[in-house]
């Protein structure tokens, strides 16, 4: 995925094929992940309305990951206890899944 997202930040586009997602290949409707590549990548070129656009969790998802990265790294330099970072693992978990189902609506609809 590390990847994709370089060559993707890079401007090459045309080398990769168009998503492929099942859900919308049998239902005719996207799933709530449909877009999320896109959104991000123009949130680290900084276009915030590209981003939601493409899907609105996208932000969300970005700062999910930059929340894991966070406490990746407060567990490897043990800065909190162990307890604390799997609360917070959860909680981020959770939040993400609410982001990612609160989004799907509008996707639908659009």
């Amino acid at each position: 995925m590390a990847i994709v997202f370089l060559l993707s930040a890079a401007g090459d586009r045309a080398a990769f094929p168009t998503g492929f997602c099942l859900v919308k290949r049998l239902f005719g409707v996207p799933c709530p992940g449909c877009g999320i590549t896109t959104s991000v990548m123009a949130l680290l070129r900084g276009n915030f309305d590209d981003a939601v656009r493409a899907n609105s969790a996208g932000p969300a998802v970005a700062a999910f990951f930059f929340a894991q990265l966070s406490l990746a790294f407060a567990a490897a330099g043990d800065v909190f206890d162990e307890q604390s970072i799997l609360r917070w693992l959860r909680f981020t978990d959770r939040l993400l899944f609410v982001a990612l189902l609160a989004s799907w609506p509008a996707a639908v609809l659009i």
